[in-house]
Order: C-alpha cells, then structure tokens, then sequence
C-alpha cells in the first residue's frame, strides 16, 4: 500500500482530532486573510498618491482625522461649514483651483454628496472624473453615481434613487448637547447607522433622477452618488430648521474643500484666515503625506508582529494536540514497521498526511472567509479569495514541523523496543 493511502487510511482512522485541527487552522487562515486585507485597504488609504492639491479645509477632527475623511470617504465630517468661507478663499487668494464637497446622507452604505462643475472640470493633473455613460449635472434633481455604487445599486442613467434627509446620531446628540428641553421634544429617534434614515420621520424625501455614471479611476469619488451643491442644501436647511445642524447662512454650507493656489507663498497667509475660525482646519496636504505613510507603516508593522504571533499560537496548539496523540500514534507505527515498512515508508507517510491536513485546511478556509465576510463585513474586505504564498507557507508551517518531529521520533524506533507495554 502506498504512504499516499496510508495517510489517507490515518487520517480517516482520526477523523475527530483530524477535522478539529483542519477547522482550527481553517478558522485561523480564514481569520487572517481578512486581517491582511483589511491591512492593505488602510494602506492603500493612508499611502495617498501624490497630492493633487495643496491644503484641505474642512471641519475641526484633529488633524489627521480630517486627511482620512478626505482619503478615504467612508467616515466623512458630520459638521459642515459655511459656503461663504469658500467663497472667501476664492475671492482673497490667487485660486488655481478649487472643489467642494457637501455631504448630506447615505443610499444603503454609499454617499450621497454635494458638489458643482468644479468637481469635474479639474485640471489633467488633478485625475478630473470621466463620465462613461450619460453626462454630467444640470438640474436639482439629478444625480451622477460613481461607477462602484452603479455596480452595487445596479443603476444607470435614467433610473431614479429615492433620498432621505434624517438627522444622524451626532446630530440628535448635539442638539440635545445645545437645549435639553428641545431635545425632549424632538420626535426623532436616533437610528443605527448615521445617516440611515426611517421614511416616517424623514425631514425631506426626494426622488433623483439618474444622468451619468462618473469613473474616477479608482478614487473614492467612484463611491459617491454626487447631487447638485443646491440640492444638498434643502436637506441641510431642514437640519438648521429642526434643531440638530450648524447654521451657515443662505449661501449654503460644504463638508471638505481642496485648494490649489497659484502662489504657493500664499499658503501661511490662507492658514491663518483659517485658524481664526475656532470650527475650521486647514491641512497641507503636502506635510501630512509623510506623516500619514510614517503612521501607516507602524501599524502595518505591528499588525504584522500581531499576524506572525497569531500563527505562532495556532503551530504551538497543534504541536501539543500532535504529541498528546503520541501513545495513539505510536501502536499504529509499530503494527507498520512489523508489516515490513521502513523508516521512509513512515517518514513519507506522516508527511503526506500533514500535507492533506494542510490543503483541506486552505480549502475549508475559503468558504469560512466568504461566512466572514457575511457576518462581519467592516472587518472582512471584499474580494476573491487566492491564497498567497506567504499565507499558505504559514499554514503549512502550523501543521509540518509537529507531524515531521513526530514521524522522526517513531522511525527512528526499534520494534522490539517499540511493543514494550503494546
């Protein structure tokens, strides 16, 4: 017989403590892909691309909190600002160019954001979004997707998109935070998710009009459902009615503003116009590059000590696992050798099984990913699953060392000295 059916016939003989380390590794393979994912997503956020611009301003969040929002476009700024201060900045500086946004909501987990033809008509430099279908904004009620939510939502131009203004839980907290007594009397319970509304207590419904999908070559615009800057504002001014929003004037207000400037000397003297605003921050986007990929490397690298020390548990679990089956392990060995196998025929064998261990390991891990994904999908990242060398190295390394030192040990037995106690 073959060490190949011999390993088999073994680990069918084991099926309990078999399918219990096959699971565990499983888990932990599983566990982990999502992890390193997740990893290079925020490394992917934090590692900007050259900045297109030179400052962001935006609501104060301490500094890079702020540059995150802008990155990434997940976790935008709840405050907003007046439009009159972008007005300002473009009237007291030499502008090259400018792009607000105003974000006002969600449909399912995708913004739904306020801008104007500054946002597409950027320079070459600045990666200007493409319409690949339809054509840009023109009316009130209508909107642009990006292509990632296009694809999510399954919409194209012509279709429609039902929006909802609600206040979101910072909202209701900070007016309660203003007036206690209004807050009593403000009929809107606070929902889940910020910016999930519920229709019957909606401050303003609306139904956009679909008119293009924008590819913004991967940037986080290809998240966004983008709205005319006046439309985000009737949402906004229902907020200010009702309590629970800042007031910004009739201008309008805007969540995050990039800014280039044809004279970079100009900078310091925008700083200060910004400072003087106590709900205002300025970021140069130049300075914080550096400090974000310096941040963004020690997490990486901590994750990783945490990643390797995870495995590290995982191969010391299953060595002990291995050697407390010694004595079950060792009859067996012992009926082989007096059947005439040698030490290669065990060696082989032991190897192979830890190797079918390993591979149903990594075949098992792949559905647990795809359960993951669906019970956790802030934490798990979307994607195909393909293991990587490195993680299927590791695997191999949880289960190979522990089966070879024990293969080593009962190969190297004498029979006769073996059948002692047997």
């Amino acid at each position: 017989m073959s060490p190949l059916a011999l390993a088999w016939i073994g680990i069918r003989r084991r099926a309990l403590s078999a399918s219990l380390a096959v699971l565990a590794l499983a888990a932990v393979l599983a566990m982990t892909d999502a992890l390193v994912r997740a990893l290079q997503q925020e490394g992917d956020g934090a590692s900007l691309a050259p900045p297109t611009h030179d400052v962001l301003i935006g609501p104060k969040s301490g500094g890079l909190g702020l540059l995150r929002s802008a990155a990434r476009l997940d976790a935008p700024p709840v405050d907003v600002l007046p439009r009159a201060l972008a007005h300002n900045i473009e009237e007291l500086f030499d502008v090259r160019h400018a792009t607000t946004l105003h974000v006002i909501g969600r449909v399912d987990r995708w913004l739904v954001a306020g801008t104007d033809d500054a946002w597409l008509h950027r320079p070459p430099d600045q990666r200007p979004p493409r319409i690949v279908e339809g054509r840009w904004l023109r009316g009130e009620e209508e909107a642009v997707v990006g292509v990632h939510a296009a694809a999510a939502l399954g919409v194209g131009p012509g279709d429609t998109l039902s929006v909802r203004s609600a206040p979101t839980v910072e909202e209701t907290r900070a007016a309660a935070r203003r007036d206690p007594g209004a807050a009593r009397d403000f009929r809107w319970v606070p929902v889940p998710e910020p910016f999930a509304p519920r229709p019957e207590r909606a401050l303003h419904a609306q139904r956009l009009s679909i008119v293009g999908i924008a590819d913004h070559a991967g940037d986080p615009g290809d998240d966004l459902i983008l709205i005319h800057h006046d439309t985000a504002y009737i949402h906004h001014h229902l907020r200010e009615a009702a309590g629970v929003a800042r007031e910004t004037g009739n201008e309008g207000a805007f969540s995050l503003m990039w800014v280039t400037l044809d004279d970079p000397e100009r900078l310091p003297a925008l700083r200060e116009l910004i400072d003087r605003r106590s709900v205002a921050d300025i970021i140069d986007l130049h300075d914080a590059q550096a400090e974000l990929a310096a941040l963004a490397s020690d997490a990486a690298a901590g994750a990783r000590r945490l990643v390797h020390g995870g495995f590290a548990l995982a191969a010391l679990a299953v060595l002990l696992l291995l050697h407390l089956r010694y004595e079950a392990l060792r009859p067996r060995l012992v009926v082989l050798r007096a059947l005439g196998y040698g030490r290669r025929a065990l060696w082989s064998t032991l190897a192979l099984e830890a190797a079918l261990l390993v591979l149903l390991a990594l075949a098992l891990s792949a559905p647990l990913r795809l359960l993951l994904e669906a019970a956790a999908p802030l934490v798990s990242t979307p994607g195909p699953w393909i293991p990587g060398p490195q993680l299927a190295s590791v695997a191999a390394l949880a289960l190979l060392p522990g089966l070879l030192i024990l293969a080593l040990r009962l190969a190297l037995l004498d029979v006769r000295d073996a059948l002692t106690g047997v």
